[in-house]
């Protein structure tokens, strides 16, 4: 579940000089949630970089993500390893097209780090994370530093398109230096209505 666990911390590199107060920072991040949250269900188009420590190139893959806040979340990698990911409540459900069984979470915790960013409360978040804000031009950024030493990453930053105060770039450095980044592209609404419903296949349940 590697894979996944990266792009649910991904959906919570560091603070350039002259950034904001923090209270700037949380007011900019529960305003990016609400507008999340207020137009969902919604899908968008994912590119995932991954670049290892000491390395400037890294690993590319591209899929679907979809967001039903604050329920439910989807991604959907494409080939050449295609899989999809699928978290509604507590449960998280893993699966490949076409085959006939698939993995499944039962009781995820809803604080792990990275899905605390969609699911927690804004108070609660602040007890979790130190937050600044970088504001350049049309980029708008909210960077996040764990208070504790158990968190998978060590800096993470979310930057907002300014017109729809979406996140259109996620990325954060892990405990090791790798650094895996998220760019998020084309927000539509999705055309199918079940895709929040786990396909019907057998599920070991781990």
């Amino acid at each position: 579940m590697n894979r996944s666990l990266s792009l649910l911390t991904a959906l919570l590199l560091l603070s350039p000089a002259g950034v904001a107060a923090d209270e700037a920072a949380w007011q900019l991040l529960d305003s990016a949630r609400q507008s999340l949250a207020e137009a969902s269900p919604l899908e968008a188009h994912f590119v995932q970089t991954y670049v290892p420590a000491g390395f400037s190139s890294g690993d590319r893959e591209s899929g679907r993500l979809y967001l039903s806040l604050p329920t439910c979340l989807r991604w959907d990698y494409e080939a050449p390893y295609p899989r999809s990911y699928m978290l509604c409540g507590r449960t998280v459900w893993s699966w490949a097209p076409d085959e006939p069984v698939g993995d499944r979470l039962l009781e995820v915790s809803r604080e792990e780090a990275g899905v605390d960013f969609l699911l927690l409360s804004t108070e609660r978040l602040r007890q979790r994370y130190d937050a600044r804000t970088d504001v350049e031009g049309d980029r708008r950024s909210v960077h996040l530093e764990p208070t504790s030493d158990d968190a998978p990453f060590v800096r993470a930053t979310i930057e907002l398109d300014p017109r729809t105060n979406r996140p259109r770039d996620i990325s954060y450095v892990d405990r090791q230096g790798n650094t895996t980044r998220f760019s998020l592209s084309d927000y539509t609404r999705p055309e199918d209505e079940a895709i929040f419903e786990p396909p019907d296949i057998d599920w070991i349940d781990g």
